[in-house]
């Protein structure tokens, strides 16, 4: 075997090491987002057609940390968006005249491409009609009773940081006073088709005994905590001037807190979602280590007062990805706490799967047929299957035979700290290599000083590994063409030998101790 004899000049071996090792480089990310709004743009005005305004002043800590400033829907474009981090669509503003129309086409796709790049966008449409919501990216329609003046009955369906209903927590709404003592509930408009990407914070029944979401939450694009958009269909009749109770936990505060809330990332948890089932965790990432990897997903039902529903029938399916047709089978063991994959107590049936060991994202979603006979479904929740962190190669240097088959010399005295002090006289050695990832790796051979390496072997081959300072470094057949030696190495100290794998993982250096030359 013809080995190649390099000459390196590097005063050290770990240096010989860094040199196959090569260079890693890591992309970061950085973008911006992560925190409240700064820079709000109003669509239209504050001024709403049917009474009340979005407030625009107060103190520092509140309505004062912000900078408003309006924008004309015929000047909604990428360009005027890029100056702000959050929009509010206020359709019910003298410009926009309760008629999302009033738009372009073009204003519409550069909202959503806003919130797709990070921005938040906040839609309030006090007591419109209902409105054409089909350019958002998750579409929806509404029940709106208009001014009527009316009492409603208003829930808040999650615990987050738009809104509570502890009454010590910081984010506290007052929503039984906001129901019965103010018309903000009673004229709301409330959804009544549903995207399971919207998350649902607030739900309740107006003035026509719909009941259904009225504040709600989506984060786009779907999958990602990116960009975030508000939905409020609340009636803001009483904005400016709310009665104590429910000021000063009422209309204002969630005012306050949507411009508060943080985003990209949001950390908003998404615990329910409109259309009464939510799969968790929306997004995980696991290293896989060969078929049989497993993975849990947990799917919740509720009303939409966020009450479980117990007793329901969910199925599972993968959708896409590297697993793509992975479906619940009930009664097998997959599906727990009920093994056949109905709901518990708490709403909640868990489904797990094993992987076919591929790479790449799984699309997974949840099912289940509603009371009127409609299958109803999931936001999709996304599985990464990523591979493990290269682990390095471990290089080997035994000792063995040589040519004509002779014993290996007795480990108590040539291995440390046997009587010759861990040298081998014989000078024959098997290089040898393990590798997590690639099982054996090319072995290579150098001097301590790390001047000459002479490889690659693989791992298996015998050598012979002479200490001269009148013929090294280098390296010479031995044997016939048939010789059970693949090189004669010849170096001016000991040996040392490393591995390298296929993605340039460098091994610890195994050394190989030889006599020293005669003198």
């Amino acid at each position: 075997m013809k080995t190649k004899r390099l000459w390196i000049t590097l005063p050290l071996l770990v240096l010989v090491v860094a040199l196959f090792a090569g260079s890693i480089a890591y992309a970061g990310g950085g973008g911006g987002g992560g925190g409240a709004s700064l820079d709000v743009a109003i669509i239209g005005s504050p001024g709403v057609i049917n009474g009340g305004t979005l407030p625009t002043t107060g103190p520092v800590g509140e309505l004062g940390d912000f900078t408003f400033t309006n924008l004309a829907p015929v000047n909604v474009n990428a360009a005027n968006l890029a100056l702000y981090d959050t929009v509010v669509l206020n359709v019910a503003s003298s410009e926009m005249s309760c008629n999302t129309g009033t738009l372009s086409a073009a204003a519409k796709a550069d909202l959503v491409a806003f919130v797709g790049g990070g921005g938040k966008l906040i839609i309030y449409d006090s007591e419109c009609p209902s409105q054409d919501y089909s350019w958002l990216p998750f579409p929806f329609t509404t029940s709106n009773p208009g001014a009527m003046g009316a009492y409603g009955t208003l829930t808040i369906v999650e615990e987050n940081t738009l809104s509570s209903s502890d009454s010590t927590d910081p984010y506290y709404i007052d929503a039984p006073n906001l129901g019965s003592i103010t018309d903000a509930v009673g004229d709301m408009n409330v959804m009544t088709t549903y995207d399971p990407n919207w998350c649902l914070d607030m739900s309740g029944t107006n003035a026509l005994g719909t009941t259904g979401p009225v504040h709600t939450y989506a984060k786009y694009p779907s999958g990602t905590d990116v960009g975030l958009i508000i939905y409020n269909g609340l009636d803001v009749d009483y904005l400016g001037f709310e009665p104590a109770p429910p000021a000063p936990n009422g209309l204002r505060k969630i005012w306050v807190q949507e411009l508060q809330q943080e985003f990209n990332p949001s950390n908003l948890p998404c615990g329910f979602t409109v259309v009464g089932i939510t799969l968790t965790p929306a997004m995980a990432t696991n290293e896989i280590v060969g078929p049989g990897t497993e993975h849990t997903v947990t799917a919740a039902l509720t009303d939409l007062l966020g009450n479980p529903v117990p007793e329901v029938l969910v199925s599972f399916a993968v959708t896409g990805g590297p697993n793509f047709g992975e479906v619940s089978d009930p009664g097998t063991g997959e599906c727990a706490a009920n093994n056949d994959c109905t709901t518990d107590a708490s709403g909640d049936v868990s489904w797990t799967y094993a992987s076919n060991g591929g790479l790449g994202t799984d699309d997974i979603v949840a099912c289940f047929i509603n009371g009127a006979g409609d299958e109803v479904c999931s936001q999709l929740a996304l599985k990464e299957w990523v591979a493990p962190p290269n682990t390095p190669p471990v290089a080997a240097c035994v000792e063995s035979v040589n040519p004509a088959g002779k014993k290996i010399p007795p480990a108590g005295s040539t291995t440390l700290p046997g009587s010759k002090g861990g040298r081998n006289d014989d000078g024959f050695y098997e290089l040898g290599s393990t590798d997590a990832e690639d099982g054996t790796t090319p072995v290579f051979v150098t001097n301590v000083s790390g001047t000459a390496v002479f490889g690659p072997f693989a791992s298996g081959s015998v050598v012979k590994i002479t200490e001269s300072l009148d013929e090294g470094p280098l390296s010479k057949p031995m044997g016939g063409p048939n010789s059970a030696v693949a090189a004669h190495i010849i170096l001016d100290s000991d040996a040392f030998v490393f591995a390298v794998d296929s993605a340039g993982a460098v091994s610890p250096p195994a050394s190989c101790l030889v006599p020293p030359p005669p003198k």
